[in-house]
């Protein structure tokens, strides 16, 4: 089977609905449940957040500016 993404492989799914179902305290239908993942997913397209958790995932690490960058050597 191909997947577009990662997020499209089992395993990651598994992982997104048990941590969906902490943040619900398990209180929540199989329905419910997918919708909270499909928004989660696709929250970009859908006009519920800034981007889609792929674009999060394609662009990560995010840039860091010059300031920053040498800040964080001189630690």
């Amino acid at each position: 089977m191909t997947y577009r993404t990662v997020l499209d492989t089992p395993y990651e799914t598994g992982l997104r609905m048990l941590l969906l179902l902490r943040a619900v305290n398990g209180n929540v239908t199989c329905d419910r449940l997918a919708a909270l993942d499909t928004l989660t997913v696709n929250a970009g397209t859908l006009g519920v957040g800034e981007r889609d958790i792929s674009t999060v995932c394609i662009d990560w690490p995010p840039e860091r500016s010059g300031a920053e960058s040498r800040s964080r050597m001189k630690r």
